[in-house]
């Protein structure tokens, strides 16, 4: 069938701003007992023709009476140029006798012997990981250990650090006091006494306040070195 009509086809050019609209007319569907009738005459033919094509010929070779054959048992199937020959095999190839003597012991002595040579690996491979363990489990005690440490050395440096404040602020005072006390000139002999023991006394409460801040900056000084050799 053909599903194309005679008429030639229709070549258009025109320009590419010009609309163009295109009408295709279809051409009727033959019916459906007209295809179906169509497409049974084609399987009918070429089922004939499959059937004319393929001869199957079997070949069974001649057995004197009283005699069975040597040759095995098989199906032929010929259609030139192809030839298919099955053959099934002998019962002896299938059939396969076991023997004591291809039992032994070898095989499985050494399977053993790999059994054992694993669980030797296993073992020491168990041993080295409860090795590492308890390794990192030191390890993080010390760790623990040090950061404590290193805490309390913190603490200790904070509450100097706020000793050292307040002995700053303390000998910050006691200049003040001093300076004030130099500037006031008319005060009477004792008043000028008290005031020199007052301003002796100041000096050196000045002067073990500054030993005292000494002291601590040193302390601090100290506590620094041993926290950055840690």
């Amino acid at each position: 069938m053909k599903d194309r009509s005679s008429t030639p086809p229709l070549h258009v050019h025109v320009d590419e701003n010009t609309p163009v609209h295109v009408h295709i007319k279809k051409l009727p569907k033959p019916s459906a007992t007209s295809s179906q009738k169509s497409h049974k005459r084609g399987m009918k033919g070429d089922t004939v023709n499959v059937r004319r094509s393929v001869r199957v010929k079997t070949k069974v070779p001649w057995m004197p009476p009283g005699k069975s054959s040597a040759r095995p048992v098989g199906c032929k199937w010929e259609n030139p140029p192809h030839c298919l020959e099955i053959t099934p095999p002998s019962s002896e190839k299938l059939v396969s006798v076991m023997r004591l003597s291809d039992l032994s012991t070898e095989d499985d002595d050494s399977g053993h012997c790999k059994m054992n040579h694993y669980d030797k690996k296993i073992d020491s491979l168990m041993n080295a990981v409860g090795c590492l363990k308890s390794e990192v489990k030191m390890q993080k005690g010390e760790r623990q250990m040090a950061k404590r440490f290193l805490e309390e050395r913190k603490e200790e440096l904070e509450e100097v650090a706020h000793e050292l404040a307040e002995t700053e602020h303390e000998n910050t005072v006691l200049r003040h006091n001093i300076e004030r006390m130099k500037e006031e000139k008319d005060y009477t002999i004792l008043q000028k006494k008290h005031l020199q023991q007052e301003k002796e006394c100041l000096m050196s409460k000045l002067v073990e306040a500054e030993m005292d801040g000494a002291a601590a900056a040193k302390q601090v000084m100290a506590l620094k070195d041993t926290i950055g050799k840690l």
